[in-house]
C-alpha cells in the first residue's frame, strides 16, 4: 500500500492514471520489440531515402524517450 493512496481519495485515482499509463507503456514496449526483431544488422542502419532516419536511430529515439516516460511515472 502507499501511504498516498487511500480507498476512496484522489491518491487512488493518481495511482489508477499511474497504473494504466505503465500498462499502455509496457504495450508499445511489447510493440516495438515485435516488429524491430526482424531487422538483420546490416539493415538496422541502411538508409531507406536520403531524407529519412535509420532504423537504430529510431530505436534510439524510442530509448530516449522511453527512459523519460520512466521517469514521470516513477
Amino acid at each position: 500500500d502507499r501511504p498516498d493512496c487511500d480507498e476512496h481519495g484522489p491518491g487512488r485515482e493518481l495511482h489508477a492514471l499511474r497504473d494504466r499509463a505503465v500498462a499502455i507503456f509496457k504495450f508499445a514496449h511489447k510493440t516495438t520489440d515485435k516488429f524491430s526483431s526482424g531487422f538483420a544488422d546490416n539493415q538496422l542502419t541502411a538508409m531507406p531515402t536520403p531524407t529519412s532516419n535509420h532504423v537504430l536511430w529510431n530505436l534510439g529515439h524510442l530509448a530516449v524517450s522511453n527512459a523519460w516516460f520512466a521517469s514521470m511515472v516513477d
